[in-house]
């Protein structure tokens, strides 16, 4: 006797569903968190830009890798007041959802940056934290097809005629 395969849901339907519906909510919370995260952690530092490079300067005054000092105070001042404009830049694109590939990329190479500070400092568990955003920038951009509530995705649509 044949034996006959009966599934009790539909696979393809589940899979839809999740690729339609599911994914894309999904991604648009992922990515607005993020970007009203990055706005606020730039935006607190905007009006103390001043304060949070003079402190940072003297941070990282002694800091040295592999027994060269690598942090010169001009370099941090300029690093510390370039963070919070970037991470306010990248919450913006973030939170609308324009340039959300880019947005990223560049906040990747930020995360980069700043663990690379982190690590010099031998400041190990903030550089794991670090990790999080990391993986959730890397997210981003690699489901970047399953943005639909954007920016980007209107003004990929067709016109309407």
């Amino acid at each position: 006797m044949a034996e006959m395969k009966v599934e009790t849901h539909d696979k393809k339907g589940w899979r839809d569903k999740f690729l339609q519906r599911d994914l894309p909510v999904a991604y648009l919370l992922v990515r607005a968190t993020m970007g009203f995260h990055m706005i606020a952690h730039g935006g607190v530092r905007l009006p103390i830009l001043d304060q949070f490079a003079a402190e940072t300067v003297k941070t990282y005054a002694s800091v040295n890798l592999l027994g060269l000092y690598l942090f010169p105070g001009w370099l941090v001042t300029i690093i510390c007041y370039a963070i919070p404009p970037v991470q306010v830049v990248i919450g913006i694109l973030l939170t609308v959802g324009f340039k959300t590939r880019l947005a990223s990329i560049a906040g990747s190479i930020l995360m980069l940056v700043l663990m690379f500070g982190m690590v010099a400092q031998k400041n190990f568990g903030t550089a794991h934290l670090m990790w999080f955003y990391v993986l959730i920038f890397a997210v981003l951009g690699a489901l970047n097809f399953a943005d639909r509530y954007s920016l980007d995705a209107i003004l990929k649509r067709p016109p309407k005629d």
